[in-house]
């Protein structure tokens, strides 16, 4: 649970329920889970791709996953918009834990460290810096 990058279409419109938000959707196809024994919940993943997932779009992941960006061409752009955006819940990110986080594609929600609790991006850097010093 957190915050992921996705490849989609450069076109991808996200599902949207009756009330015009978005559809908690697993990054796979009903055809693609991971269980088909355990799983027989369709609704729960996204529909197959009509093109090519050439394009990135942050989701959160706390749910089955929703979009909280627009689809960007480029990882680059993508973190340019984020930090331009600050995140609904955590506020502005600094530019190290955006870096971090579009190398790994990938970040927990939230992390405690010491007696603080911190965002899961921002982690991301305190997790690098003590690998550097451990690696080093």
């Amino acid at each position: 649970m957190g915050r992921e990058i996705r490849r989609v279409p450069p076109d991808w419109v996200h599902p949207q329920d009756g009330k015009g938000g978005f559809e908690p959707l697993f990054n796979k196809t009903f055809d693609d889970r991971d269980d088909p024994e355990w799983d027989d919940q369709p609704e729960w993943y996204r529909p197959a791709f009509e093109s090519e997932p050439t394009h990135y779009q942050l989701y959160e992941t706390v749910t089955e996953g929703t979009p909280m960006s627009p689809v960007f061409e480029t990882k680059e752009e993508l973190g340019k918009w984020m930090m331009a955006n600050p995140d609904p819940v955590w506020g502005q990110r600094s530019r190290a834990a955006v870096d971090v986080f579009l190398e790994e594609e990938w970040s927990i929600s939230m992390m405690v460290v010491g007696d603080k609790v911190i965002d899961g991006m921002e982690a991301l850097v305190q997790l690098d810096d003590n690998k550097e010093v451990t690696d080093g």
